[in-house]
């Protein structure tokens, strides 16, 4: 199933359709100790906490492979649209094939 406007919550803030691509707004807190989606945060974010350090650009890099895994999308599919060298990012995902629990329980 693609998923679109039409299929989304109305009561998601972190994330809205643009055609058949999702954005999604993070907040991301990196060296955790596991990967893991908190919540909203400030009821405009969603709050992900990942093992990668934030250098390098090594978390960004984490984090595309792993929403890439989450919505069953090609790497080069999901893109940091906003955020690089910041903690609340802003991802597109292009036409995600799966939408994974923490976004249907959000």
């Amino acid at each position: 199933m693609v998923y679109n406007r039409e299929n989304t919550p109305k009561n998601m803030t972190f994330y809205h359709y643009q055609k058949t691509d999702l954005i999604l707004m993070l907040y991301v807190q990196p060296n955790a100790k596991q990967d893991k989606v908190v919540g909203l945060f400030n009821n405009q974010y969603l709050k992900v906490q990942i093992k990668a350090p934030a250098v390098d650009n090594k978390a960004n890099a984490y984090l595309q492979k792993w929403l890439a895994d989450e919505f069953q999308v090609a790497k080069n599919q999901v893109l940091l649209v906003k955020g690089e060298h910041s903690r609340q990012k802003t991802f597109s995902i292009k036409a995600p094939k799966s939408m994974p629990d923490w976004i249907k329980n959000n």
